[in-house]
């Protein structure tokens, strides 16, 4: 078989990440006696661990080398896939046209930093 051994230090390995659609009926059975949290809360662990919302954050554009997906889901030199010449031509020439960020503001200001402002 074979395996890769992601870096270690990637916020997304913290924690797996895993949804579950449940019928309301059958909620109390899954939950069991573990506590609930809400939609803030998953939204803030998804942030923690670098985890794009598909559709939000990402596009249909989107390259695995503009999530940080090198270094967890994406395997360079392994057999043929889609979007395999576009993914080694951008990791070849050094980096990928944009990028998303983890960017923690301290709240110091009740409006966000204009466009083009040293953050």
């Amino acid at each position: 078989s074979y395996a890769v051994v992601p870096e270690e230090g990637h916020p997304g390995l913290e924690r797996p990440w895993i949804e579950y659609l449940v019928p309301a009926a059958e909620l109390e059975e899954t939950v069991g006696d573990r506590p609930l949290a809400g939609v803030m809360a998953a939204e803030a662990l998804r942030i923690a661990a670098w985890r794009p919302r598909l559709g939000a954050e990402t596009d249909d554009k989107t390259i695995p080398h503009e999530l940080d997906l090198l270094r967890t889901a994406v395997h360079l030199a392994k057999g043929c896939y889609k979007g395999q010449e576009t993914i080694a031509r951008v990791h070849n020439l050094g980096h990928p046209p944009r990028r998303l960020v983890f960017l923690q503001l301290d709240g110091s200001q009740h409006t966000m930093p204009a466009p083009g402002s040293q953050v």
